[in-house]
């Protein structure tokens, strides 16, 4: 017996979902035998479509109760080969590829299971990642690659790194005297926030940014991080690539006048890179330009609140 189906015609959405929840109930129960309250409360609530396969959906498993127990997910995953969304937090100081083999590791999955992610993460941010199980699972990851992001970010003004974070405080290049222009242009948070949206409103919201060369991007096949790194001799040839993107909200929720640092929450399209929107706020700012000290993704489309994995796998 499948714990889900495959396939959901909208005609009888309502009543394939609710069956559904009744088979994964009863295999659940099953497998792991979880108190029937915990069965009970268990509900799929969303459905991603399936990219490519018309009327064809997978559920989008959002319950931390459910990820609770190793056996059963990986039954799931590795006897039932079901496909199926879920929502995790990326800690901070992992990649997001770190984050899947931890995902694996936690539940005994092989490697060659296919398990892919929503969208890169820096090794220094946290946040939310989408993960895609099994085939259809990983297909259905591209519906959600052009979603916007929502993002809170704290920014340290008067300084720059050439990571744009605090990955490369080594190299920090700082300025003596931006703290007068950070008192001069940043007094209050309705200051920030005038300023700021004043500029949007001119660029019509839409920005250009050059793609950092500590990224994941590949140019010419390569990653530019690894030019960054040094694994990669760098040459004159090498042009960073520049594209337009939209900032739908850019907020400033907190200001450290003591620090000199500035805290936002920015809904912005598809590959924008926070970093690079800092050190250009601190620059429009006068303050010598900025880098990124936190970084959080709240919001990847409608989807929010991930899983913390180290509430995963804490008991058979």
């Amino acid at each position: 017996m499948r714990l889900f189906s495959s396939s959901i015609r909208k005609t009888s959405t309502l009543r394939v979902m609710t069956k559904s929840v009744n088979l994964l109930n009863t295999r659940c129960y099953s497998i792991i035998k979880m108190k029937s309250k915990v069965l009970n409360n268990f509900e799929i609530k969303k459905w991603i479509p399936v990219d490519g396969q018309e009327n064809t959906y997978i559920p989008f498993l959002d319950n931390p109760e459910i990820f609770e127990s190793k056996i059963f997910i990986r039954d799931l995953i590795v006897n039932e080969k079901q496909s199926f969304l879920f929502p995790v937090h990326k800690p901070k100081g992992i990649t997001s590829f770190h984050a899947i083999a931890k995902f694996k590791r936690k539940f005994n999955i092989p490697n060659k299971t296919k398990i892919g992610h929503s969208g890169t993460l820096d090794p220094l941010a946290e946040g939310l990642l989408i993960i895609g199980c099994n085939p259809l699972g990983t297909r259905s990851l591209s519906s959600l690659l052009g979603s916007n992001k929502t993002y809170q970010f704290t920014m340290q003004c008067g300084a720059t790194t050439p990571s744009m974070d605090e990955d490369t405080l080594d190299k920090i290049n700082s300025c003596n005297q931006y703290k007068y222009f950070f008192d001069k242009n940043c007094k209050s948070i309705q200051q920030v926030n005038d300023f700021l949206n004043n500029y949007l409103k001119e660029k019509n919201y839409i920005l250009e940014q050059e793609v950092p060369l500590y990224s994941a991007l590949r140019v010419d096949g390569k990653r530019l991080y690894n030019y960054a790194h040094g694994i990669i001799k760098k040459n004159d040839d090498l042009i960073l690539p520049k594209r337009n993107i939209t900032i739908h909200e850019l907020k400033c929720i907190d200001l450290n006048n003591e620090k000199g640092q500035l805290t936002f929450v920015c809904t912005c399209s598809k590959g924008t890179y926070i970093r690079s929107l800092a050190l250009d706020i601190g620059y429009l700012l006068d303050c010598c330009g900025a880098f990124v000290t936190h970084l959080n993704r709240l919001k990847i489309g409608e989807f929010e609140n991930g899983i913390d994995m180290d509430r995963m796998a804490i008991k058979e």
